[in-house]
């Protein structure tokens, strides 16, 4: 970097005054995003921070205000782990040797240590495990920690813990350590492990591993040394059930070829619900135990038309309202059609009240023109919830049914002003704690509108709620414009939260953007009849950290 150059763009106010607002902005993590933020006046004040970020000096600076052996072991030992976690083994060794507080290597809460964390941390060359092996002092839980390497697939670190666990050890996290390499396939590892020990292998979970991750190679490995499967455990799905749920036909064939596990009529629904034609006619013609009665219901939620064809021209089981109200829920109109021109099948309510709060409008218009059922008022409600405003807009015209308080409330929540102005203009339900829902997002333009707008108002705790979220500057605004919150204070909130009172607010099932079904797992990829578009949500304000006391 030219240094001139520097000093010329620093050296101008507006220039870097600029700069630095960019490098804010920058910073700023997605609000959406499970992670804190810190100030660097925040940051000197949180010793653990300060150690999971390896700031070795800082961190000597705030003890020198008081000593580390004058906190609880819970906070000691959340220190260490941070610097363990965060691989900083400089920091490690000034609490652990400069500070000599070994006392904080085991949980105060529980059996685990800061080793079990070590082997979890990025270090490829474990120099941390090693460090922490090293004191001798310090009795290790080596199986816990041994359980956890394993998933690291890291065999040397493996071998390393192993060495240091009796042979005649019977604790139970090395039947879980081989356990998980069977997980990851790791046949190396299972054999390190169970070398000069007894019994380790003779567990179904180490099939059930096997089988699950499709791993064909360990199941002859494990026949190979006469590992003998038994049907106990604590996997309550059959081997074979569990084959063909992951759509492994080779291994379904392998295992009824074998005699080793069982089946049960859930395999055809489980091998159904993932689209796997293949493995539901291999079990159609060589098992008998049959078909669990809600194949055709699981087919048809993941929208696997092909799948609920077959076993209606096959198998005699049938199917119930299931069958059309989940593949309402997940957009598969196709599937609706078929069984609607093809079957005796019916729906419920919950068939277009699910589809309209996921926003399939043209499966709602479907339902609306070809069935009788109709929806229910939470139709509205969970299409406002999710900023369906074209939905909203269409069930007020077309349907009767009408929608509650919720339908405003959580409007307000998710930031959907313009369809709390939609119901407003056009419903007379209302709502009830919506302004407070607002606040507790941040979203003040909503919070404005709804001043201006309606009567309902906020509580009285509105002010504290957004301090308590992190809204200062409203939570300022709401004092001054709403006189509800006067003489409310953040004792009387707090006060009232241990008391377990607090808002409520509408249960509604988790909508995601993304189908929930396993369908990679099949053969099939079916695709739901497209959403209408959300409403724009207003922008929320910023989050503010509170000072630190």
């Amino acid at each position: 970097m030219d240094i001139e150059i520097f000093k010329v763009v620093f050296n101008n106010i507006v220039l870097r005054n600029l700069i630095f607002e960019y490098v804010r902005d920058s910073c700023q993590f997605d609000p959406y995003e499970n992670k804190e933020r810190f100030t660097w006046n925040q940051l000197i004040q949180l010793p653990f921070v300060l150690a999971g970020n390896g700031y070795l000096e800082q961190l000597k600076e705030y003890f020198k205000s008081g000593s580390i052996h004058f906190l609880t072991k819970m906070e000691g030992f959340r220190i260490l782990r941070s610097a363990v976690l965060g691989g900083n083994l400089n920091i490690v060794k000034y609490i652990l040797e400069q500070q000599r507080a070994t006392h904080l290597c085991r949980n105060p809460m529980g059996n685990a240590d800061v080793l079990t964390f070590a082997v979890q941390s990025k270090d490829e060359n474990f120099e941390m495990v090693r460090f922490l092996c090293g004191l001798t002092d310090i009795k290790w839980h080596y199986e816990h920690a041994l359980s956890k390497a394993t998933l690291t697939q890291n065999i040397e670190l493996v071998k390393f813990l192993n060495d240091r666990i009796s042979a005649t050890s019977k604790d139970y996290h090395i039947h879980l350590a081989i356990e998980l390499a069977a997980r990851v396939g790791r046949i190396d590892m299972i054999e390190l492990l169970s070398k000069g020990r007894e019994n380790v292998l003779s567990s179904a979970e180490v099939y059930h591993e096997a089988v699950s991750s499709s791993n064909i190679e360990l199941l002859k490995y494990l026949k190979e040394k006469n590992v003998v499967y038994t049907d106990v455990g604590t996997w309550s799905a059959a081997l074979m059930d569990v084959a063909a749920e992951r759509g492994n036909l080779e291994i379904l064939i392998w295992l009824n070829d074998n005699r080793i596990g069982s089946c049960t009529n859930a395999a055809i629904a489980k091998a159904a619900a993932n689209g796997n034609l293949k493995i539901i006619q291999w079990l159609h013609h060589n098992r008998t135990e049959g078909c669990a009665p809600d194949a055709i219901d699981k087919a048809s939620a993941n929208g696997h038309l092909n799948i609920v064809q077959w076993l209606y021209h096959n198998r005699t089981e049938g199917f119930t309202s299931d069958s059309m109200d989940k593949a309402a829920k997940n957009g598969y109109l196709d599937v609706i059609k078929w069984l609607n021109q093809n079957t005796t099948a019916s729906c419920t309510v919950r068939a277009m009240t699910d589809a309209a709060g996921e926003g399939y409008i043209s499966l709602v218009k479907w339902l609306h023109e070809n069935r009788s059922e109709g929806c229910t008022e939470q139709a509205m409600d969970q299409a406002a919830a999710n900023g369906y405003l074209e939905m909203v807009m269409w069930l007020n015209e077309n349907r009767s049914e009408g929608c509650s308080t919720h339908a405003m409330n959580m409007a307000c929540y998710g930031g959907y002003l313009s369809i709390a102005q939609y119901l407003h203009e056009n419903r007379s339900e209302g709502c009830t704690d919506a302004m407070d829902n607002a606040i507790r997002k941040g979203y003040q333009t909503i919070v404005e509108w709804m001043h201006a707008n309606r009567t309902e108002g906020c509580s009285s705790a509105g002010a504290v709620i957004a301090e308590e979220n992190g809204y200062p500057e409203l939570a300022k605004w709401i004092r001054e414009n709403r006189t509800e919150c006067a003489t409310y204070t953040k004792e009387i909130y707090n006060q009232q939260q241990y008391l377990a009172v607090s808002p409520t607010f509408l249960s509604f099932p988790s909508f995601n953007e993304s189908q929930s079904s396993s369908s990679s797992l099949g053969e099939t990829f079916p695709v739901p009849v497209p959403r209408c578009k959300k409403a724009d949500r207003v922008i929320p304000l910023k989050k503010q950290k509170m000072p630190i006391k």
